[in-house]
């Protein structure tokens, strides 16, 4: 299990192909007993049993609605071919939650062992991505101040989102002195974090600085209402405000994507297209909230969506040959199935991080406002790798979770 589950964190970055194969090698382990001396495979003893136990323990089904809530809008689509779609790629949703049910729970050094992995493999993800900006400084450098981004692995945002919860995530192990061995190793936790923390500013990818710099502030709020520890909380806050600033005198990429965005908003406001990425999520906005504004109680139907969105753009923007789909998780979901499939997404996600008081557990805390901020301003689970990764990290976090409830 927890092969697969290390897999899965690396190939989030790399791959989603392996990262698909790692999700279903968690959840073949749930369906099957397999013996390899002498050889033998059969369906797993348990399987009937842990499937009714499955939908008898809501923290592991109602992630499930998210499924259930595209194949229900797929129903009153005439998209079919587009709402199949939609249906196999939120699969994950339903069976990922009965692999974590079923498997064995995680234990805290193994839970904790899991973001110590995450924060080596991504600094040495850094390191390689350093080497190649090094290597086409002048190329790359150009290219952001035409509004492109450092190459990374794969999506640029997707690995700023995951970068964003190991520097969390390096952070609390540092706090709490996890090692595994050698006391020592906290120290290089936090060293490791600490490059990983000014390489994201390097990387200067907005959605992961916004998501990160809000988390640190609720960080700063858990500290004062959960822990009562004031102190700590007024020198994070003074650090908080102070960073951004030393960022924009210090690493030159930050500060180019930044006059960046702001040479583009000026030029939106003042009436001009700019094919950049801010004015595409803007426009991705209001063509999303002309569509549900068409069917706000059941939405246009999930497999009509993209037709949908397709449609109000000919209207709202003629000739506009890049076509995006609304850039806000929430309004996509409103879109496609209107207010009723909105609510019951917002309990999919919010149910889990408010039962038993999972919120207090910070591992959790930090994946759970990771992913709610970048709903702002991304459709962070409408494709594969989003899924994965989503659903890789809620059922990580639900089997350590459930394990301490069920030992209360």
């Amino acid at each position: 299990m927890l092969f697969f589950c290390a897999v899965g964190m690396t190939m989030i970055i790399y791959s989603p192909f392996v990262l698909s194969n790692a999700l279903i090698g968690l959840l073949s382990l749930a369906l099957f007993d397999i013996q390899l001396y002498p050889f033998r495979i059969s369906f797993h003893p348990r399987l009937r049993e842990n499937w009714r136990g499955f939908w008898k323990t809501a923290v592991f089904w109602v992630p499930s609605l998210l499924f259930f809530i595209v194949l229900i809008g797929c129903l009153y689509s005439t998209d079919f071919d587009y709402g199949w779609e939609r249906i196999r790629l939120k699969v994950p949703f339903l069976v990922l939650p009965f692999a974590f049910y079923s498997l064995p729970r995680l234990r805290q050094r193994s839970y904790y062992g899991l973001f110590y992995f995450l924060v080596v493999v991504l600094f040495l993800t850094n390191i390689g991505i350093g080497i190649n900006y090094l290597l086409h400084f002048e190329e790359i450098n150009e290219g952001l101040q035409l509004g492109r981004s450092i190459p990374t692995p794969r999506n640029h945002i997707r690995y700023s989102l995951l970068l964003c919860i190991g520097v969390l995530a390096g952070f609390i192990l540092f706090y709490q002195r996890f090692h595994i061995r050698h006391k020592w190793e906290s120290w290089l936790i936090l060293g490791l974090t600490m490059f990983n923390f000014i390489f994201i500013h390097i990387l200067s990818v907005r959605s992961g600085l916004m998501v990160l710099y809000c988390s640190m502030i609720l960080g700063v709020i858990a500290l004062v209402l959960i822990q009562k520890k004031y102190g700590l909380a007024i020198g994070a806050t003074a650090l908080i405000m102070l960073l951004p600033t030393l960022a924009y005198h210090t690493v030159p990429s930050f500060k180019t994507k930044l006059s960046y965005a702001n040479w583009e908003l000026h030029e939106y406001r003042a009436g001009r297209i700019v094919t950049g990425s801010d004015q595409g999520r803007i426009q991705s906005y209001q063509v999303g909230w002309e569509v549900f504004s068409t069917n706000p109680l059941l939405g246009v139907g999930a497999g009509d969506l993209k037709q949908a969105v397709h449609d109000r753009y000919d209207s709202m923007f003629p000739g506009q040959t890049k076509k995006l789909m609304p850039h806000n998780q929430f309004l996509s979901v409103a879109a496609g199935s209107g207010l009723l499939g909105l609510l019951i997404f917002l309990i999919a996600i919010f149910y889990p991080f408010l039962r038993h008081q999972h919120f207090r557990d910070p591992f959790f805390f930090v994946f759970f406002f990771t992913f709610l901020l970048s709903f702002v301003v991304e459709n962070t689970i409408e494709n594969s790798i989003g899924i994965g990764f989503y659903c890789l990290f809620l059922g990580i976090s639900l089997s350590y979770l459930t394990r301490l409830s069920e030992v209360k």
